[in-house]
């Protein structure tokens, strides 16, 4: 097992499982997390062995989100940031990746969902994208790939709004595969890992382009957005509400 602080990343039968290892902070993402996170992606990306990659979190919870202290520690543009470089790995990333989730995805928890293939949650899980509270906007082009799933009213309820959903509702709005017990979760991914390792894997990278294709104008969404997210995260309305949380948290 390769350890990158506090992402773990292991190899076999042609599964990668890389790990979030945050447990004690809900598996927060830090800047070094998204560092370690790309290069264990780029590793698995290089590494012909490797044919389908398994991305989770250990403990309790898949992440909470950014670490908002260290997020607001970021230098640089808003495209040098160690979050947005990861979410643009992991965009293009060529082989098929199977999200395992439970207990809470907030944030970038939730939209990177929409840049794996596949997502089994099980019944602990709970997603949120809580933006607009804290005085930002959406990120990971989620703009315009959920209301291309789920229709424009509802696609406002959760980024607007703000508001959490479950796993069954992730299920009915077919932002998951499945939904599982939490004893059910690893097998039913480990399954699924083994039968993609027994295709060929230049036919599943072709298919994951051709399905990527109607959502080419991703790019320059993700980008807006990235600028658009920027722009809030220094407005004083964005640092009053960051201020006040961590100050909350003292």
């Amino acid at each position: 097992m390769q350890a990158h602080s506090n992402i773990l990343s292991d190899t076999k039968d042609g599964i990668c499982t890389i790990q979030l290892n945050r447990p004690e902070k809900q598996n927060a993402l830090t800047q070094a997390m998204y560092e370690d996170l790309i290069a264990a992606f780029n590793d698995a990306a290089q590494t012909p062995e490797v044919r389908v990659v398994i991305l989770s979190g250990i403990g309790e919870h898949f992440t909470a989100g950014n670490d908002i202290a260290d997020f607001l520690q970021a230098e640089g543009a808003i495209e040098e940031i160690g979050a947005v470089r990861w979410l643009y790995v992991l965009r293009d990333f060529e082989k098929p990746v199977i999200a395992s989730v439970q207990g809470n995805a907030i944030g970038i928890g939730t939209t990177c969902l929409f840049h794996c293939d596949f997502v089994v949650a099980d019944n602990t899980a709970t997603f949120c994208m809580p933006f607009t509270s804290l005085g930002l906007c959406p990120e990971a082009g989620v703009s315009l790939l959920l209301p291309a799933m789920v229709g424009h009213q509802k696609a406002a309820q959760l980024l607007m709004l703000g508001e959490k959903f479950n796993a069954s509702d992730a299920l009915a709005m077919q932002m998951i595969n499945h939904c599982v017990t939490p004893d059910e979760r690893e097998a039913t991914i480990q399954a699924m890992a083994t039968r993609l390792c027994q295709l060929p894997a230049d036919a599943l990278s072709i298919t994951k382009k051709l399905l990527k294709t109607p959502t080419e104008p991703l790019e320059d969404r993700m980008s807006r957005e990235f600028k658009l997210f920027e722009k809030q995260l220094k407005s004083d309305t964005a640092r009053a509400i960051f201020k006040q949380f961590l100050d909350y948290k003292k």
